[in-house]
């Protein structure tokens, strides 16, 4: 199990999270429905999946050279309310609710869910006995990062869903993804390192680490979603970087083509319940193939994975133990194989 390093850490989180949810309890039906939601993402790492808002807080923690605590756990609960609410609102946006439960309750409710876990990120984070300049900055760090993915998640929301939809180039698709990924990896990195009282530079250098990695991991995950029999991105025609790609690569017959799979697509997920003909799927598969869209997108991962590399040596310059952040870009997949096959869940593959 890779996640079994984080297990304690995690652990911590979990019980911060659950006595907060416990002394703000409303509606007891609220709070189970919120409970319903952060199970996933529980099952999430269970199973082995990265989740980036326990993982990269922990691993800039170990890397200043802090011990645990219980105000590092406790903002690790507030990263944890923080991400529960990407991770549902981009399941809502994406049409990709998991289980039944909320197939039963409807999207309004989840919606909702989404919110309160929001604001509960907020409150907890206000609870936190921390000066009042450093709790600010945080306060700050939040918002803005909150702002940034939301508009680059309005990108996605728009592409195949307006009338006025441009079809999305390389570098629209990587600013989209540096917005609603890019951000917020940054936020877990930077608000652990101005807890641990880090200097302006470390927390900068973290905060353009953690947009690199963040454009990594999504592109990562638009890969993924290729390979997929029905294919999320493709349907709700996201900025995807392999889907840019294969635009500026397809000669002009099969860009008609795949313009007609595209619409196909998406007028199946429209529809309720979404219709899953596997057809524009397999054949966008087939152009991915074709046009070997695997290689220039491993082109694009290792342009970012160069840049992390740059970015630590910049934090082991400045004195911060780099090794835990190394082992991690180290084990980071390659496309074109590896042994080493990181499942990235939740707000990396949407939000």
């Amino acid at each position: 199990m890779r996640n079994q390093r984080y297990v304690p850490a995690f652990q911590r989180m979990l019980l911060v999270a659950d006595d907060f949810l416990k002394a703000c309890e409303l509606d007891p039906l609220h709070t189970r429905l919120i409970q319903a939601s952060l199970n996933q993402l529980r099952h999430d790492f269970f199973i082995d999946k990265m989740v980036p808002a326990l993982v990269f807080p922990e691993m800039t923690r170990q890397a200043l050279g802090f011990a645990p605590s219980p105000l590092f756990d406790a903002l690790g609960a507030v990263h944890f309310f923080f991400y529960g609410f990407l991770d549902l609102t981009d399941d809502v946006e994406d049409r990709d609710l998991k289980g039944f439960l909320w197939q039963d309750i409807g999207e309004p409710a989840a919606i909702n869910i989404g919110t309160s876990l929001l604001f509960l990120s907020f409150n907890l984070l206000n609870s936190l006995p921390l000066e009042s300049e450093l709790k600010l900055n945080l306060y700050g760090q939040f918002a803005e990062a909150g702002y940034a993915l939301t508009v680059g998640q309005h990108r996605d929301l728009l592409s195949l869903r307006s009338s006025t939809y441009q079809v999305p180039t390389l570098d629209d698709a990587l600013t989209t993804h540096l917005l609603k990924t890019g951000s917020s990896l940054a936020l877990y990195l930077t608000s652990t390192a101005a807890l641990a009282g880090a200097s302006l530079e470390i927390r900068d250098t973290f905060e353009s680490l953690g947009h690199v990695l963040g454009i990594f991991l999504q592109v990562l995950g638009d890969w993924r979603d290729t390979e997929l029999t029905y294919s999320p991105d493709f349907a709700n025609g996201c900025q995807s970087v392999p889907l840019c790609l294969l635009r500026s690569r397809v000669n002009e017959e099969d860009g008609l083509f795949l313009d007609a799979l595209l619409a196909k697509a998406h007028e199946g997920a429209l529809r309720q319940p979404a219709a899953t003909d596997p057809l524009p799927f397999d054949m966008y598969r087939y152009l991915v193939r074709k046009y070997e869209i695997v290689g220039h997108t491993q082109a694009v991962l290792n342009r970012y994975c160069d840049q992390a590399s740059q970015h630590l040596d910049s934090l082991q310059r400045q004195g911060v133990n780099t090794d835990g952040l190394r082992d991690f870009l180290e084990r980071l997949p390659s496309l074109c194989g590896s042994d080493h096959v990181e499942t990235v869940s939740g707000s990396v593959d949407g939000l």
